[in-house]
């Protein structure tokens, strides 16, 4: 808040009040650029404080995503060898499974920075450009999060399926069952690789230094 004192004596003619104005003119200006100043030092420091948040937060993001990504390969394989003996079912054809491997890796990709900085309006304060990467990378995560937990449903059904009887034992329309239940379990986590592999990159970019 800015105070403007009263002279302590009255002017003496037109050039001192003129005088006397332009000496509080001179001060305002002064006083409101100081402010200004500080204010715009201050919204510095949120934006980079919010992006730096933001990059912790997705770097360790990347990281989880690579893990659940690096299980991938394994978790076709269990698929492809598991679809093979529900086929073998169908058909009647003799099989000795011993065990029945199968599995999702889950991602834990988290948001909370993103949700901050937009709640307290701190994008604001960071480079459009740099904003709107953050925004690109948080955009394709939710998306990759809506397909996994998606995915999860198909996962338990099918689990639930193989539960019910010893595979061996397994009778061909229930076998025709779980093959169905396999080819949608397997489309959700293709579906997940491919986002997850974009996701990757658009992580990079969001990370890039400046």
């Amino acid at each position: 808040m800015l105070d403007v004192h009263p002279p302590e004596h009255a002017p003496h003619g037109v050039r001192d009040f003129f005088l006397h104005i332009f000496t509080i003119t001179v001060g305002l200006l002064i006083a409101l650029g100081l402010e200004s100043l500080v204010e715009w030092r201050h919204h510095v420091h949120l934006g980079h404080q919010a992006a730096e948040t933001m990059r912790r937060e997705l770097e360790a993001n990347r990281k989880d995503l690579a893990e659940a990504l690096g299980h991938v390969p394994e978790e076709q394989r269990n698929l492809k060898d598991l679809l093979q003996f529900s086929k073998q079912k169908e058909k009647g054809t003799a099989t000795n499974l011993s065990s029945i491997r199968m599995g999702m890796s889950i991602a834990t990709l988290h948001d909370a920075s993103w949700q901050t900085a937009s709640a307290t309006g701190a994008l604001s304060y960071i480079p459009y450009e740099e904003a709107e990467r953050f925004a690109a990378a948080y955009t394709l995560q939710k998306q990759f999060l809506e397909v996994q937990n998606g995915a999860l449903q198909p996962a338990i059904a099918l689990e639930a399926l193989l539960g019910t009887e010893d595979p061996n034992s397994m009778e061909a329309g229930h076998a025709r069952e779980v093959s169905a239940g396999i080819r949608t379990m397997m489309a959700s986590i293709e579906t997940q690789r491919e986002i997850g592999h974009d996701l990757d990159k658009v992580y990079d970019e969001a990370l890039r230094e400046q």
